[in-house]
């Protein structure tokens, strides 16, 4: 943090997926009374540890873990309340994190969350993390997702 006042700003785009087959990898840890009697999940809480891939399939390039905690916060529609940090794995931003705090309403095709922090490459980091989902089966619980960054941080 000594050398933040010669630090540059920058933005950073990004672009990986959340390939399918990932989503039964949640492991519930809590619930409401009502949560099973609500097709919302409404009080279910699963952590999370998803890999980000350059393709679609999860044998592709891993290019960052999605690393936190997930819970159905609203009654009336499947909307998720999600603190959670993209951990990078890849070369270029290898043990450098994005923090992210979210309400996300899975059942759109199209959401924003918000970046509110970062470590390492990106210092001070903020702006939009947007989800493009490609595919949802409801059955199976698998869906594939596109995952855009726009970020504003300082490099040193």
């Amino acid at each position: 943090m000594q050398n933040l006042n010669q630090a540059t700003q920058k933005v950073t785009k990004l672009h990986f997926l959340h390939p399918p087959s990932t989503a039964h990898e949640y492991a519930a840890m809590a619930q409401t009374n009502s949560t099973d009697s609500l097709a919302t999940l409404f009080g279910q809480i699963y952590i999370k540890d998803d890999p980000l891939t350059i393709g679609l399939e999860l044998s592709s390039e891993l290019v960052s873990y999605a690393q936190g905690i997930t819970t159905s916060a609203f009654v009336e529609e499947l909307i998720l309340f999600e603190p959670f940090t993209f951990v990078f794995t890849n070369k270029a931003y290898n043990g450098s994190t994005l923090v992210v705090l979210a309400s996300n309403p899975t059942l759109h095709k199209y959401r924003e969350l918000l970046i509110v922090d970062g470590t390492r490459v990106f210092h001070l980091a903020h702006e939009l993390v947007s989800y493009l989902t490609y595919a949802y089966n409801s059955i199976s619980g698998d869906y594939t997702i596109g995952v855009d960054m726009v970020v504003l941080h300082y490099y040193l």
